[in-house]
């Protein structure tokens, strides 16, 4: 039997609303929201369901949260910060060796999170969201919520392999580009952008090419002199196997200067180096904000 994934909205009149999977991955991802529900908390019940056939057999698990939409109606803040709590809790502050009492520090606010983002679902509740997981065809379902996001137009075979053709070949752009030198660039951009009116059929290529020239120039200009906003990072990794990492903590801090943000990296890592344990690894750096959001674009 195979296992799905079902989300339902409960509004605050008690209306129950079927969230779709599309609308759902891509309010995570922060490219949809919904301007319905836009600067309110609402309920949502996650359900793992079991399936024969394409037809629903029951409900392994039932999980109540709450979503936070801000003013425009998404969710993916709320979400990354729901994250970073749960793992604050998870990895609370080192303990010293001397301590004879264990902290309940960590446990306590994960507590404190639990009573705040979880809610448990009476079983009225789940009586028209089983009848809806059961019905026959042609009977009526649950009405859904719908995010301002077009949906995917169908994509072909052919329509697919073009895309990574075209990828594969995109992926030098940056690479060629980052190897010039700062000397270098301003010529090239001009000449990119010269390209882009001189030749209207391969227009947009070139306005890329130079768009991306501006990027790294202004890249190099931050690394040699150290000034605008640079990023202290620390992150601490979990090694559960051969070649399975995942992240166990991270913590950010935007400084003026790299100088400033040598400093707070330093400071990262007297703070947080207590968090390490057994199979875990570190690593603390510093760059451009700039740099940081090129890697980093579905945080903004």
């Amino acid at each position: 039997m195979a296992l799905t994934v079902r989300l339902y909205l409960i509004e605050e009149d008690g209306t129950i609303k079927r969230i779709p999977r599309r609308v759902a991955d891509k309010m995570t991802s922060g490219d949809d929201a919904i301007p319905a529900y836009a600067g309110t908390r609402q309920r949502v019940l996650e359900l793992i369901v079991e399936n024969e056939g394409g037809k629903a057999q029951g409900i392994i698990k039932t999980i109540g949260y709450y979503l936070d939409f801000d003013p425009e109606g998404r969710v993916d803040e709320s979400l990354r910060e729901n994250l970073r709590a749960v793992m604050n809790a998870a990895f609370p502050e080192h303990q010293s060796p001397e301590d004879n009492v264990v902290s309940m520090k960590g446990r306590r606010e994960h507590q404190i999170w639990e009573e705040r983002n979880r809610w448990k679902p009476e079983p009225q509740l789940l009586d028209p969201i089983i009848a809806d997981l059961a019905r026959k065809p042609g009977t009526k379902a649950l009405p859904s919520v719908d995010g301002f996001a077009a949906k995917h137009a169908p994509l072909s075979y052919e329509a697919k392999s073009a895309l990574n053709e075209i990828g594969s070949k995109l992926s030098l752009v940056p690479w060629s580009v980052g190897q010039l030198s700062e000397r270098s660039l301003p010529g090239f951009i001009q000449q990119a952008r010269k390209r882009a009116k001189d030749e209207p059929e391969e227009q947009y290529f070139w306005e890329a090419a130079a768009f991306e020239g501006e990027r790294q120039l202004e890249l190099k200009r931050l690394r040699r002199t150290g000034k605008g906003t640079w990023v202290a990072l620390f992150e601490i990794y979990r090694h559960t196997g051969p070649s399975s990492v995942e992240e166990a903590f991270t913590k950010r801090l935007e400084c003026d200067g790299e100088a400033a943000a040598v400093e707070a990296m330093k400071e990262l890592v007297r703070e947080h180096h207590g968090l390490m344990g057994p199979g875990h690894s570190m690593e603390s750096r510093t760059m451009p904000l700039l740099e940081w959001k090129l890697m980093n674009r579905w945080e903004g």
